[in-house]
């Protein structure tokens, strides 16, 4: 429990010493089901997002009431009302989070690439990676209407592609959503380089084995400002 306490405070004592401000305007809402494997239920996750796919915000109460008992195992606090608030810059591979109970507020900037287990490095005889991308016989139908599939899969690897739907009349970049991710996936191989070409637009569906990763449920187009200014000044 001191661990967990010591650790965060280390978190939010690194976040508070870096002053960043900046505003978002956000384009879409996208309420996606996502199954749960340990629970065996399904959840639904409600993400906002820019059409340039740089910045991914969501509401949802993602640490809960149990990241706060483990701060602060004080039984007269009651912490059944948190909340948390989440944006991701996916291009600096930045987190900005806002958890609260009561009079209690936590400010997070994290690095997601610090938080991402280093893979051993895997070798391969090509020096360049290519992430095919290539239209499949498999049509999916989201909310009446049916969608083109693609499958996704390294040409080194093609046997367990990942099936993605979009809709190309939202145009999300997302080539810009996974662009850092896939840098750091490079970095964790012998290879040179790595070429790829995702198809643009919301993302509506995804699997992988025949297994449903995400499906939209529900898309809005919206105009919401996010605003976030965390800052310490010290003078002397």
């Amino acid at each position: 429990m001191r661990k967990l306490l010591f650790i965060s405070l280390l978190i939010i004592s690194g976040f508070s010493a870096y002053g960043q401000s900046a505003t978002v305007n956000l384009d879409y809402e996208v309420t996606y089901v996502v199954p749960n494997a340990r629970k065996q239920t399904t959840d639904t996750v409600t993400i906002n997002i820019t059409k340039d796919g740089r910045y991914l915000f969501t509401e949802e109460n993602i640490m809960g009431a149990d990241f706060a008992n483990g701060l602060f195992p004080n039984p007269s606090m009651n912490t059944s009302q948190s909340q948390s608030f989440l944006l991701m810059d996916t291009q600096e591979m930045m987190v900005y989070m806002n958890f609260g109970f009561g009079k209690n507020s936590f400010l997070f900037k994290m690095d997601v690439k610090d938080f991402i287990p280093t893979p051993q490095t895997f070798e391969f005889e090509e020096e360049k990676l290519e992430l095919v991308s290539k239209k499949a016989e498999k049509k999916i139908e989201v909310n009446g209407i049916s969608y083109d599939t693609y499958s996704i899969y390294p040409a080194q690897e093609p046997d367990r592609p990942l099936v993605m739907a979009v809709d190309s009349d939202k145009p999300v970049t997302n080539n810009k959503i996974f662009e850092e991710l896939f840098k750091i996936m490079v970095n964790s191989t012998n290879a040179s380089g790595f070429t790829y070409d995702i198809p643009e637009g919301l993302i509506l569906y995804m699997e992988l084995d025949n297994k449903m990763i995400i499906q939209v449920i529900e898309t809005k187009k919206i105009s919401k400002k996010v605003s976030f200014s965390y800052n310490l000044s010290i003078e002397e």
